[in-house]
């Protein structure tokens, strides 16, 4: 996969190009980042606050699929240097993953649909270690439990 607007939103993002990321989305394009949604100036914004925030990070992004419609597979790295969504830099390092699920055409991104725990994100900026989360209790076997 060489050709196409998603390769080429790739390789900008990889080169921190924002002109270039943005010229591949189509005048109509509509993103979501965890369920929320967005414009194509705001998935720019998205972009730069990453860039920003994390100055020597990196998406390593890695599409597969084709015909219009691909999942982006990515792990973001970085140290916590600057300013995130209001969040001053803490200088701990990061890493996280996630997907976007894309649909294009042939010269555009239509939309990509981003996804990642936020929790897990945020604990690695807000905490010195990452708190994973414990699993709940079944309610069915707790009620089992107590009554003998």
């Amino acid at each position: 996969m060489t050709t196409g607007p998603v390769p080429r939103f790739v390789a900008a993002v990889h080169a921190r190009a924002a002109a270039a990321a943005r010229a591949t989305l189509s005048p109509g394009f509509a993103g979501r980042a965890n369920g929320r949604a967005f414009d194509a100036d705001a998935q720019m914004a998205m972009l730069q606050a990453f860039w920003d925030g994390f100055p020597d990070g990196a998406f390593a992004l890695e599409p597969t699929g084709g015909s219009g419609r691909h999942v982006i597979a990515w792990n973001f790295f970085g140290t916590h240097g600057g300013t995130y969504s209001g969040i001053p830099a803490t200088g701990r390092p990061i890493r996280f993953q996630g997907y976007a699920v894309s649909v294009s055409d042939p010269d555009h991104i239509l939309s990509l649909d981003w996804k990642w725990d936020t929790k897990v994100f945020l604990s690695a900026v807000l905490d010195p270690e990452i708190v994973v989360p414990q699993p709940r209790p079944d309610p069915v076997r707790h009620w089992d439990h107590q009554r003998g």
